[in-house]
């Protein structure tokens, strides 16, 4: 009785023993499969990590260089619009002298053409009464030396004749003298008035060609301002772009967080798996001490 007990409790012991050593097996084969395949992750999360954090770098240092390109590039577009902005005053400013200057000139011109009109009326009633008086001298003079002959010619005869004194007249009167001056003085105005429009005229003329560069600058500063937008938005593109990375960078660093996260619950279950291995043989040996035992 005892010995077919022993037998059974050996067979038992035995097929327990062979089922603990199955489970212990399978369960080192679990472990070596769990090991391998999280060295395996291992090896690939240090090979992805070591690849995103190169490319963090990379993407820093790129997307620290591009904030300073632009920054230095906005900087000088700030300074460019600015002095745009000045020139657009100053231009404004010297349109406005400019047409001030054209009223001017128009004005001057209308001045000048009233002066010379009533110059040349004055003229032509100067002109008129120079003449009256000069035929009235001529002839005054020529009946003045008709008496003269006359009256040489009576003394000659022995008769005494007595010149009128209204007669004793001097072609060169203050009235002829006065007029010529003032002929002449119109002249020397009209000669003032002609020097004044051409200097007006050379300064209307530097005031043109002056606009006209202007002009030409501000033409090419707005081709500038062209181009410092279209850089501008090509900038504001790369930001674009940037934040897009930036962000494909986030969520890689989160899987990679994740990643690391699987691998350490991986670890604590090999751990736990490996004590639970450690229990196993610790059972094994006990009841292998047992069934020695019995």
């Amino acid at each position: 009785m005892v010995e077919a007990w022993y037998h059974t409790s050996d067979f038992e012991c035995q097929d327990q023993f062979r089922t603990l050593n199955k489970r212990y097996h399978e369960r080192i084969n679990e472990a070596a499969d769990l090991t391998e395949r999280i060295q395996a992750i291992q090896r690939v999360f240090r090979t992805n990590l070591d690849k995103w954090r190169s490319r963090e770098n990379e993407l820093e240092n790129l997307k620290k260089s591009t904030e300073e390109r632009m920054m230095a590039e906005n900087l000088a577009i700030a300074n460019e619009l600015a002095s745009l902005e000045e020139f657009r005053l100053n231009r404004e400013a010297l349109w406005i002298h400019y047409h001030n200057l054209e009223s001017t000139l128009d004005q001057i011109k209308n001045e000048h053409k009233l002066a010379m009109e009533n110059l040349s009326e004055r003229d032509l009633a100067y002109r008129g009464r120079l003449k009256k008086v000069t035929k009235l001298k001529i002839n005054e003079s020529w009946l003045y030396w008709t008496l003269f002959h006359l009256t040489n010619h009576f003394n000659v005869s022995g008769h005494k004749f007595v010149l009128p004194t209204v007669f004793h007249l001097v072609i060169y009167e203050p009235t002829i003298k006065r007029m010529l001056a003032e002929n002449v003085s119109i002249e020397d105005q009209l000669v003032k008035l002609s020097v004044a429009i051409a200097d007006i005229s050379r300064e209307n003329v530097d005031l043109l060609t002056e606009f006209y560069h202007l002009t030409d600058e501000q033409s090419k500063l707005e081709k500038e301002q062209i181009l410092l937008s279209t850089r501008s938005s090509a900038i504001l593109k790369v930001s674009h772009l940037l934040s897009i990375l930036q962000v494909k960078l986030d969520e890689k660093i989160k899987e990679a967080n994740e990643m690391k996260e699987i691998y350490l619950n991986l670890n604590n279950k090999c751990n736990e798996l490996e004590h639970e291995k450690q229990l196993l043989n610790t059972k094994v040996e006990v009841s292998k001490l047992s069934c020695i035992i019995e």
